[in-house]
């Protein structure tokens, strides 16, 4: 698969997702079933590196799991801003290697595959790197 073809893929998925995440519990319930359970799977899998939701048995299991994971992406989207804005902020005072480091700092902790590579690539972008 090219780069481009996962990235369509992962795209893909990450609007799936967040339009189930927007949906009420009820509704969230309701969309249940083998198949959305399995592509809850392979978005976690796409976006979290190979990552495995736990066993998942019920529509409330199914509903908590997807609320969780998107305040969880949430939180990691909030942490990639701040990574950045702290990079950039120490960019403006010279202090390029440190800026860097912020950033790759951040994308070795970071589970969330587009927003580790968002900080690998604005860490990229730093002159000398």
């Amino acid at each position: 698969m090219s780069t481009e073809d996962g990235d369509a893929l992962r795209t893909a998925s990450i609007d799936w997702f967040h339009q189930l995440a927007e949906l009420g519990s009820d509704q969230i319930a309701a969309h249940f079933s083998p198949e959305n359970l399995a592509r809850l799977q392979a978005h976690v899998a796409l976006c979290l590196d190979g990552a495995e939701l736990p066993g998942i048995r019920t529509p409330a299991q199914f509903v908590e799991t997807v609320l969780d994971l998107r305040a969880n992406e949430s939180d990691w989207n909030r942490a990639t801003m701040s990574a950045i804005i702290r990079a950039d902020d120490l960019m403006l005072a010279g202090q390029t290697e440190e800026a860097v480091q912020v950033l790759l700092a951040f994308a070795a902790s970071c589970p969330w595959v587009l927003f580790r590579e968002a900080a690998e690539n604005q860490a990229g972008l730093l002159p000398g790197h």
